[in-house]
């Protein structure tokens, strides 16, 4: 673990690297907004962490904790929404739960807790969302499955996935893999 981010030309050629003077420790999800900022997943120092296209730290987002702006060991991210409609998903693997943040850090909402039944998690590791549904898409690492959420509740028939059609359990589900979310956005903003 280099504990960097590198911004890579569509050539592979690298832009920029950074880490923030050595304070970036085991970066585990990235997302990156129609504006061209990256969001970090700092999960070694238990934040998620705002920057420049360039590197240049705009702020830390979330810090360590439990409250709605507070995360522990957050690890998925995901940019949803569009326009001034934007927000940031956090699988905060640490608290067993979601969290919801405007792209400047202010609280939206949180959900989820620990636990077997639906909209518990152990360890949530991805998050994505069908922009058109609004349905949340959560993979969680020790139960080796995917739950789907609509305001913070079951989503329905499909609100819990647990391996593929052939009823083969995952195998360590993580961040936001396409398979899991039967078609969601890419994530890939701008």
């Amino acid at each position: 673990n280099n504990n960097r981010i590198l911004h890579l030309a569509q050539n592979g050629n690298v832009l920029h690297n950074w880490n923030n003077g050595g304070t970036i420790r085991m970066p585990r999800g990235i997302a990156v907004d129609a504006a061209g900022n990256v969001y970090v997943a700092n999960t070694g120092n238990n934040r998620v962490e705002k920057y420049q296209p360039n590197g240049t730290k705009i702020a830390n987002l979330t810090t360590n904790g439990v409250g709605a702006t507070n995360t522990k060991a957050p690890v998925g991210l995901r940019i949803a929404g569009t326009g001034p409609d934007q927000f940031l998903l956090i699988a905060d693997g640490g608290n067993d739960r979601v969290v919801v943040l405007t792209l400047s850090g202010g609280a939206v909402s949180t959900f989820g807790s620990t636990g077997t039944g639906a909209t518990q998690f152990d360890q949530p590791q991805g998050v994505a969302m069908d922009p058109t549904t609004g349905r949340i898409a959560v993979a969680e690492l020790h139960r080796q499955r995917a739950q789907v959420v609509l305001d913070g509740a079951p989503a329905g028939d499909d609100a819990l996935w647990r391996g593929n059609p052939l009823h083969r359990r995952f195998h360590t589900p993580r961040r936001h893999d396409q398979r899991l979310t039967r078609g969601v956005d890419s994530g890939v903003v701008g």
